[in-house]
Formats: C-alpha cells, sequence, structure tokens
C-alpha cells in the first residue's frame, strides 16, 4: 500500500540529527520501492533501488550466439519474498538486432519467473526474422504485461515483432507461481541454431503498479 515517510538524516539513515527526506513509494519501506527527496533542497535521492518505475534495465548491449538452449537477455524486477499481490502489474519491453543464415532459424522470446529456468510467465513461440530469406542485422522488438491475479497466480500478454513486421500475439492462461523467496522477472531466448545471433540494444522489465 502507499507510504509517506519523514525520516531525519541521510537516506535509509535512521534519524540522526541531520536534514530531513520525504520518502514516497508504495508497499513496504525499506524494500527499495520509493524515490527519496531532500526536504532542504528539493533534490531527488534514491534511498537503495527504486524498483517502481525502474528496474535493472539494460546498460549496454546483450549478445546471445553460439548456443541453440535457453539464455538470459534482459534482466528485470526483483519481487521481494511474499510480495506478490493481486492486482500488482507489470511490464516489459526489449528491442534490438538479429541474425540468421538461413531462412528456417528461429528464435524463441519468453518470460520467466525466478530467473531462467524459474516459472514460464509467457512464451512467444518459435518466430522466424524472415520466412524467405536469411537476415542480417533485421530490427526486432517485444512488449506485454503481466498481472498478478493473487500471491500465487499469473497471467500475461505479448506482441512481438521482427524484420519491421508484426510476428505475433500470446498469452498466458493463469499460471501458479511461487513468491516465498526473492524472485527476478527475465526476459530470455531460445535461437534454433548456434548460427543465429540476437543482440538486445535495450530493455527493461518493471513494475508499474
Amino acid at each position: 500500500m502507499p507510504y509517506l515517510d519523514l525520516d531525519q538524516g541521510t537516506p535509509g539513515g535512521v534519524n540522526p540529527a541531520a536534514p530531513g527526506f520525504v520518502r514516497i513509494g508504495r508497499g513496504t519501506p525499506g524494500l527499495g520501492d520509493a524515490v527519496t527527496i531532500d526536504a532542504t533542497t528539493g533534490a531527488i535521492v534514491t534511498a537503495g533501488p527504486v524498483q517502481s518505475g525502474s528496474s535493472l534495465a539494460l546498460s549496454g548491449a546483450a549478445t546471445v550466439t553460439g548456443v541453440s538452449t535457453l539464455q538470459s537477455l534482459v534482466p528485470g524486477y526483483t519481487l521481494p519474498a511474499g510480495s506478490l499481490a493481486a492486482g500488482q502489474i507489470f511490464e516489459f519491453e526489449a528491442w534490438g538486432v538479429v541474425t540468421t543464415t538461413l531462412a528456417a532459424q528461429t528464435v524463441d522470446l519468453a518470460l520467466f519467473l525466478g530467473g531462467i529456468g524459474g516459472t514460464n510467465i509467457l512464451d512467444m513461440g518459435a518466430q522466424q526474422p524472415n520466412s524467405g530469406a536469411a537476415v542480417t542485422n533485421a530490427a526486432w522488438g517485444i512488449r506485454g504485461t503481466v498481472l498478478a491475479l493473487d500471491a500465487t497466480h499469473m497471467t500475461a500478454v505479448g506482441w512481438d515483432f521482427y524484420n519491421f513486421f508484426p510476428s505475433g500475439c500470446n498469452q498466458k492462461s493463469p499460471v501458479v507461481v511461487s513468491n516465498a523467496s526473492a524472485a527476478q522477472l527475465v526476459l530470455g531466448v531460445t535461437p534454433s541454431a548456434a548460427a543465429v545471433s540476437i543482440t538486445a540494444n535495450g530493455g527493461y522489465i518493471r513494475r508499474v503498479q
């Protein structure tokens, strides 16, 4: 639930004699879901990770190549243990380029809770960047939304694009998840062949509500 803290001292401190700070956030104070504002100067200061409205977004390009097994492509929001609740909404988006050597080669983008190998929240299925020919540095993108139905169930929808054209829309019926321990939402990719190269030039997974 929303909260407002009035604190004295440095962000994250325990009321030492120092200028005041205002912390505004959702959830439980101290879990990082907050923004800290210096009450004297008005400057925004982060007190630890700020995950509501931001994420562990890519700071540089991430490439998967030379493999044909599931790999992590974009890391995202980490749910603190026991924090999942009905009505929470998460958004994800990623984009970049893909190269294939045969038209039949595919990439399969999927979202997981609990890291790669965790619970599959959404799977877009194997997609051919171009059904007629191999591609070199063709654009791709994916975006979608995840909804927590309650503390143990999530559902999701997503759209992906390859070679500048929409490729698919998929949704996931409610799936059972566990948040007994901290769990990270991660976007993964499975290339159909080691010759496929996919690069994420940008991407994020964040909680928005």
